[in-house]
This record gives structure tokens, C-alpha cells and sequence, in this order.
């Protein structure tokens, strides 16, 4: 694939195959328009490099658009208002090693003929690989739209990372579900910076299952969805959000494994449900009974209708600092702003905790021990 394709080659749509220390270059005219993949980088070979200012498409839906599986070195630049499409995975990075990828463009799965996304618009499952998706760039599918298994898996998110079917307005039945998952990472040691958008039409918009993952939702990051918006369920995994973490529904945080660290800074926001308060507007964060000796502190805005934090693990420890605010917007005797359903959990609060009207600021459940309130 040592090679420019721009509009005026004969062979722009044959297919590309890299090798060792290839450069292939598609210009702001260049197209590679094909049924099956687009370009292959086979496995063992290292050091290509793939700039992409053009459009590369792959409209059948069980191929890949760039398939590098078990490549290693591989670079893919994908400048602005550059595409890469695909019916099937956009990137193919299964067991690829040290595959570097910087999006400015549009990198997307979706269905020819439907305008519809598909799923895993990127997929990785090799270690340490690192994906930057800048301000001007858009990563879109249905579900699991950067899907890693790698360990040591870097994603810095600056752009829009969208899961959703809502371009399509035909019949959805056979999309067999909705936008869900658009980060999903599994290996261990992930780490995720926002500064950008990642939304999800359903559930999900960020799920890291392995342990060590650490998130940073800087100032100017969003993570949405209608539910779970965010879910640790790995062991020893760090949240630090300064940004805005929110759900219309339910559990705008779900946290789900031992030793896990929160930290919600000032100016940052932690929403359950969208702000016309009722009683279906709940849990801001969910601690399960996983989620043993988890450490809480907070400066800024956690807030939903009712049971804006609710735990069912023992060894919490939750700190709210001057200036954090925990609260509950629905009225009632039965609402409250913290639920204690676990035992040995310690609160302690600088700041404020309250419920609306005759709902509880902190409410512990019947027979519940070990409960330690510091005010």
C-alpha cells in the first residue's frame, strides 16, 4: 500500500494491502469505494502508517473498513472531514499490537443503503493501543462503538463518541436494539480522558469491566445516556469528574467492584434523571454490594428526584466537602437524598445534604449496622 490514491487513479478501488513501514495516503479527493475491505494490514506486519484525508468505504456489512489484525506499529490519521466507513467495523484492530489511532473526521459503522449505524465502529483487543478522537471528530454505531479488550488501552475523547439508531426512521426491528455502550472496555488498566461528548441513546455510555481503570471527565466533558450513563465494574477503578455525568432516567453512576476511588470536584455535576423531578428520577449513583470499601468524596452538584445516592456495600466511606452539595428534589415522606442499605458504612459531611420538603437527607434502612454519621 506504498501509495497516494487521489481521485484521478484508474485502481482507486482495488484493494490495499500494507507491508513493513508502508505509507498509504488518501487525499482530500481520494476514495477507495469497495464491497469488502479497504485496506488489510496483515498480521506481523509493523510500522505502517495509514493518513486518510478522503473517503474509505466498505459497504458490506460482515467487512471491515481497515482490517489490522495482529499488526503491529500501526498508525491510522483520519484528518478533517475525512471518513471511513463501514457495514461492518469501520477499524478491525483485533489483536493488533501498539495500533495508534487520531481521528479528526468521521469514523463510523453503519448499514449502506439504511443511513443506520451497526455496531463497533473501532474494535481492539490487542495490548496497549490508543485512540484520540479530536475536537472535530465523530465516532458513531449502534453498540459498542469503541470496543476494547486490550489491556493498557488509552482513549482521549475531545470530539463526540455517539451510540444511537436515531438517524434511521424506517422500521428498527431488524437493528435488534438500540444505541448502547459507546465506550466499552474490558482489559485491565484502561484509561479514558473526556474533555468531549460521549452519549448513548439507551444505557451505557461509558462500561469498563477491568480492573485499574481510570476515568477523568475534565470541565468540558459530557457523558450521557438515559440510563447507567457510566459503569466501573473492575476492581480498584478511579473516577475523577469535574464535568457533567447525567442520565434523563436513572443511574447516572453505577459502581459495581471493590476498592474503587470517586472523586467529584467543584464545578463538577452528577445527575439522575432530567430536571422535572419525579419519583422515577433516581440514583445518581448506585453502589452495589460489590462495590466493598469504596471511597466517595465530593465538591461539587450530586443531585435526582430521589435516592441520589444509594448504597448496599459496607466499608463506604463518603465525604462531602464545603461547597458539595447532595440533594433530593422530589417532596415525600418516603424520598430521601442518601439510602444506607449496607452495613459498616461511615458519612461525613461538611457541606450539604437535604431532601425536599419532608424527605430525608440521609435515611439508613431497618437493620442496617455500623452506620457512622459525622455532621
Amino acid at each position: 500500500c506504498q501509495a497516494t490514491v487521489d481521485s484521478s487513479e484508474t485502481l482507486a478501488h482495488d484493494l490495499r494491502t500494507c507491508d513493513d513501514g508502508d505509507t498509504l495516503t488518501i487525499t482530500v479527493n481520494g476514495s477507495i469505494n469497495r464491497k469488502w475491505q479497504t485496506v488489510e494490514v496483515p498480521s506481523g506486519v509493523n510500522g505502517a502508517t495509514i493518513n486518510n484525508s478522503g473517503d474509505l468505504l466498505s459497504s458490506q456489512n460482515t467487512s471491515s473498513g481497515i482490517q489490522a489484525v495482529s499488526s503491529t506499529n500501526l498508525t491510522i490519521n483520519n484528518y478533517a472531514d475525512a471518513i471511513i466507513r463501514s457495514g461492518g467495523k469501520a477499524i478491525n484492530g483485533t489483536t493488533a499490537t501498539n495500533l495508534t489511532i487520531v481521528n479528526e473526521g468521521i469514523i463510523k459503522a453503519y448499514l449502506q443503503g439504511k443511513s443506520a449505524w451497526k455496531d463497533q465502529a473501532i474494535k481492539l483487543t490487542g495490548d496497549t493501543t490508543s485512540v484520540t478522537n479530536q475536537t472535530t471528530g465523530t465516532i458513531g454505531g449502534r453498540q459498542k462503538v469503541v470496543k476494547s479488550e486490550a489491556s493498557n488501552f488509552t482513549l482521549n475523547n475531545l470530539g463526540t463518541i455517539d451510540a444511537n439508531t436515531v438517524n434511521f426512521t424506517g422500521n428498527k426491528s431488524w437493528m435488534n436494539g438500540t444505541g448502547k455502550w459507546a465506550v466499552h472496555g474490558s482489559g485491565t488498566s484502561a484509561i479514558l480522558t473526556n474533555s468531549g461528548t460521549i452519549t448513548a441513546e439507551d444505557i451505557y455510555a461509558v462500561w469498563l469491566e477491568g480492573t485499574s481503570a481510570e476515568v477523568t471527565n475534565t470541565n468540558t466533558g459530557t457523558i450521557t445516556a438515559a440510563n447507567s450513563a457510566l459503569h466501573l465494574e473492575g476492581a480498584s477503578a478511579i473516577l475523577t469528574n469535574s464535568g457533567d455525568i447525567t442520565v434523563t432516567n436513572q443511574k447516572a453512576i453505577v459502581l459495581d467492584a471493590d476498592a474503587q476511588k470517586i472523586t467529584n470536584e467543584s464545578g463538577g455535576t452528577i445527575q439522575g434523571g432530567a430536571s422535572g423531578w419525579d419519583t422515577d428520577d433516581l440514583l445518581a449513583i448506585l453502589i452495589s454490594a460489590n462495590a466493598t470499601n469504596l471511597t466517595l468524596e465530593n465538591s461539587g452538584t450530586i443531585t435526582s428526584g430521589t435516592n441520589t445516592i444509594k448504597t448496599v456495600s459496607t466499608g463506604m466511606t463518603l465525604t462531602n466537602y464545603s461547597g458539595g452539595t447532595i440533594s433530593a428534589q422530589v417532596d415525600g415522606s418516603g424520598e430521601k437524598a442518601i439510602f444506607v442499605d449496607g452495613d459498616n458504612n461511615t458519612i461525613e459531611n461538611y457541606g450539604t445534604i437535604s431532601g425536599a420538603g419532608n424527605s430525608n437527607s440521609i435515611n439508613v434502612d431497618t437493620g442496617i449496622t455500623g452506620t457512622n454519621i459525622i455532621l
